[in-house]
């Protein structure tokens, strides 16, 4: 298409908010009829999960991307940066979930998963550092990424379900 969001860096915004934000809170104001605060908080880590996998996954092609001209946040930030804005999506993952904790919104042992799926992210992280020159640690690091949005995303809806159904303390 005429706008290629993936080429001028957007690509990682558009897909968290088309696969987190947006059809959470969608399905949240479809089942209730309302979206609140809570429910936008509650779409992010969602979101920013999905867009660590196609950031992380962005990495290995620096150098065909930067050739074509396809200007991935990769390609525009190189590997050490690229691993903060990695390490700081997840950061911020676990962060709105101990928010929401705080908020009485989902059950007080809820951040524990999301804080220690901070240890696969940087170990994902430090495999971004290293690149593709590290084929092995980017494929396990890739694996990971996969493996904390799974996780993290099936554990913050069972949080919610647990609040929903048995209360949030």
């Amino acid at each position: 298409g005429p706008l290629r969001l993936s080429a001028i860096g957007l690509g990682e915004t558009a897909v968290g908010a088309g696969f987190g934000v947006l059809p959470v809170t969608g399905a949240a104001w479809l089942q209730s009829g309302v979206i609140d605060v809570n429910v936008m908080l509650f779409s992010l880590p969602i979101g920013v999960w999905v867009a660590a996998i196609l950031l992380i996954n962005e990495v290995p092609d620096i150098a065909a991307d930067a050739a074509t001209g396809k200007h991935t946040l990769p390609v525009r930030l190189g590997l050490r940066r690229t691993s903060i804005v990695y390490m700081a999506i997840h950061v911020a993952a676990a962060g709105v979930v101990v928010l929401l904790t705080a908020r009485d919104v989902l059950p007080i042992a809820t951040p524990v998963v999301p804080l220690l799926l901070l240890v696969p992210a940087f170990k994902a992280a430090a495999a971004i550092r290293r690149g593709i020159a590290d084929r092995q640690g980017m494929t396990q690091g890739i694996e990971a990424t996969l493996g904390i949005q799974m996780i993290g995303t099936l554990w913050v809806i069972a949080a919610v379900l647990y609040a929903a159904f048995w209360g949030s303390s």
